[in-house]
């Protein structure tokens, strides 16, 4: 989560062109990081799906 947090928060790739999310709470980012992780789960399974067709 530290990582993750001063990506999103902190603006750790901003040279890169990725704005700064420095006003979320915790509990929101938080939230967003569950919905990636699920979004990855979710596609991964997908994929397996297929790929056993």
């Amino acid at each position: 989560m530290a990582v993750f947090d001063k990506v999103v928060r902190g603006g750790a790739y901003r040279a890169l062109g990725m704005p700064q999310f420095d006003y979320l709470t915790e509990q929101q980012l938080q939230s967003i990081q569950a919905y990636i992780v699920n979004q990855a789960w979710t596609d991964f399974e997908a994929q397996q799906a297929a790929a056993r067709k």
